[in-house]
């Protein structure tokens, strides 16, 4: 699934009253840094639709983020919905 495959189910989710486990599949917006330290936002470049369209196991990458918010200490009560739902 891609990113932007996500944010499409994201969109069903909250219509549908998911709001909560919607916030799992919400994709983070593409960015780099700039030569000047500035950040750039590549939503709707070339180069952030192809990573928007790079195809990925959302369930191995809900785990990743599981397995990190746990090194850290933060709650991932939504990510395990996110598993299940």
């Amino acid at each position: 699934m891609s990113p932007y495959d996500a944010l499409k189910l994201a969109n069903v989710l909250i219509m549908s009253g998911e709001a909560d486990v919607s916030s799992v599949f919400l994709p983070v917006t593409p960015m780099k840094r700039g030569e000047d330290g500035s950040i750039i936002n590549l939503a709707g470049t070339e180069k952030g639709n192809e990573i928007m369209n790079k195809k990925s196991n959302l369930i191995d990458e809900i785990k990743k983020q599981i397995k990190y918010k746990k090194s850290k200490n933060q709650p991932t009560e939504l990510h395990e919905k996110g598993l299940v739902f």
